[in-house]
């Protein structure tokens, strides 16, 4: 993949009281409109504790770094693509509406263990 082939621009950020910059990629204008907007329900807080109840065990899943879990195919890596002065670099996971696509697949795969989510 060439400089040419991408079309997302870069964005320096600068991280939150430190010097060091953030590089990410301004999706706005080429790739955002043609994103699916993947919306899982998540329970109410009143529904949880309906269903917590009748248990006697309960557990904890931290998902701070969910996000960073599902793959992307190779053909999505390449319209995520950003362009830099050092080279073309691919997100090889996905970022947008992650956490609710892991919700679904734990709830579909893991229905027993996985009955409640700590936000």
């Amino acid at each position: 993949m060439t400089v040419h082939e991408c079309g997302s621009p870069i964005v320096p950020i600068r991280k939150y009281g430190s010097a060091k910059l953030h590089i990410c990629g301004d999706y706005s204008a080429f790739v955002n409109k043609y994103l699916d907007e993947y919306r899982y329900p998540i329970p109410s807080v009143d529904d949880l504790l309906r269903q917590l109840k009748r248990y006697h065990y309960f557990t904890k899943v931290n998902l701070a770094n969910a996000y960073n879990q599902i793959r992307l195919s190779p053909d999505i890596q390449k319209r995520l693509a950003i362009c830099t002065h050092r080279g073309v670099f691919f997100f090889k996971r996905d970022f947008r509406s992650a956490l609710s696509r892991l919700l679904d697949i734990s709830r579909r795969y893991c229905p027993k263990l996985l009955l409640a989510f700590k936000m």
